[in-house]
Parts: C-alpha cells; structure tokens; sequence
C-alpha cells in the first residue's frame, strides 16, 4: 500500500474535517447577528475546505478499494495453495502406510518437506488475512467520515445532550434554557408541599373531633353502705369491707365480721 495511504494520514484528513464542521455550525448560529458580508465569505471558505477534504478522503478511498480487492485476492491465492499443500501432505503419508516410501530416512525427508512448505503457506495466510482486516476497517473509516453533512450540522462530539444547553452557546442563552428546563419542576415542587398542608390542615380537625367523641371516664361510684326501698326506708345494711346485705339489727357484718355502721 502506498505510503500516503497511512491510516494516521487518513486520520488527520478526518479530523480536520470535523474541526471545520464544527466552525460552520457555529458559524450559522451567528447568522442573525453577524455582518452579513463577513458571515458569507467565512462561510465560502469553510464549505471550501471541507469540499477539498471530501474530495481527499474520496480518493484514499478509491485507492484503499483497489488495494483491498488485491489482498482478497492473494489471500484466496494462498489459501488454495494450502490446501493443495496439505493434499500433497496426506498423500505421500498414505504412500508411505502402504509400504512405497520403503526406505524410513527417505520418507523423514520428504515429511519435513512437505510439513514445512504447509507452515509457509499457514504464515502467508495469516499475514495477508491481517492486511485485509486493516484495509476493510480503513476503508470504513473513511466511507463512514466522507459522508457530508447538512451546513450547519455539528459532528457526534458536539451533538446537544437532552434537557442540556450546547456548550457553544452564549452563558445568556444557556441560563435562560436552563430557567425554562427548571420552572416545570419547580411547579411540581410547589404544587407537592401545598398538597401536603391541604391534607394536614384535613386531618387535624379529624384526630380533635375524634378526641372529642371519646367520653369522659367516669369515677366508679362507691356503692351506698344502705339499700333503700322504693319508699327510702332502710331495709339492710351493707358491710364497707365486703359489701354483704346485713339486717339494720346487726352490728357485725355476717360475712366477715366487720363491724356495721350505725343504721
């Protein structure tokens, strides 16, 4: 392959297209702003560099082809004499079992022979399999490269990440879609916390009501020491220790013997 075919050649053709790519890009983004007459000739010359490099990179890429199809060939060469090597190699083997290479010092002879012209070719095979997967991956390096892009079009590297202002931008323009990327969020925000206070302004009210529907425990009343009858006289008397019924007449309580308060 040609010297100036070096993939480090190609490389630099390569980035200079993009660097010059880059500058149309922004070029257009000044459009507006820029004089008019100045914006136009700068963009006649960048449009004029980059043709110049297309046209370049084109006839590496024609060369790299024709180069690639040679390889191909070779290498499709080399294979098949390997394979008639090793055809060679297993007949004189089976010539040898069936007792015509009588004589062994002979036959060793041969073997090696043949065994070494076979390694050759496997070499040969590997290194030119080699030069074709480089030429193939050249070539699409630069058919992927040449293609042009729309004036104005920024490469990979500077392509606008989603929700994020380019970094070409003027610092104005880029606060200002940050402010607008923002407001939504901020809403959402809000609209979250005055939810909240609605819902607590809700259940306070809720939790005094149900404190207040839960009624007072009353004090359990001690039971009177003197039954009364329908008409309020006394009819028994109850033991303060045990609470046992005893007649008025008793003065210790039946049950267990507590005294009885005066009736």
């Amino acid at each position: 392959m040609p010297e100036s075919l070096a993939p480090q050649d190609v490389s630099a053709l390569v980035q200079e297209r993009d660097r010059y790519r880059r500058y149309l890009a922004r070029l257009e983004e000044r459009a507006g702003e820029a004089n008019p007459r100045a914006y136009r000739r700068l963009k006649a010359e960048y449009e004029e560099k980059l043709n110049a490099i297309g046209e370049e990179l084109a006839r590496h890429a024609d060369a790299i082809r024709a180069a690639l199809g040679e390889a191909e060939g070779a290498r499709a060469g080399l294979e098949a004499r390997r394979l008639e090597k090793g055809d060679e190699l297993d007949e004189a083997r089976l010539r040898h079992e069936v007792g015509e290479y009588g004589d062994e010092k002979e036959w060793k002879a041969i073997e090696r022979r043949l065994a070494k012209e076979r390694q050759d070719l496997d070499e040969a095979v590997e290194r030119q399999s080699r030069e074709v997967a480089s030429l193939t991956e050249l070539l699409e390096h630069i058919e992927v490269a040449a293609v042009p892009g729309a004036p104005g079009q920024a490469p990979p590297e500077e392509a606008t990440v989603a929700g994020q202002p380019p970094s070409h931008l003027e610092p104005a323009a880029a606060s200002g879609a940050g402010r607008a990327a923002a407001e939504p969020d901020e809403m959402a925000a809000a609209s979250r916390r005055l939810g909240l206070e609605f819902l607590e302004s809700l259940e306070l009210p809720e939790q005094e009501e149900e404190e207040a529907e839960q009624p007072e425990q009353e004090e359990p009343a001690t039971p009177p020491l003197l039954g009364q009858r329908a008409s309020g006289q006394t009819d028994t008397i109850l033991c303060p220790r045990c609470a046992a019924p005893n007649d008025p007449a008793e003065w210790y309580c039946v049950e267990c013997g507590e005294e009885l308060p005066a009736g």
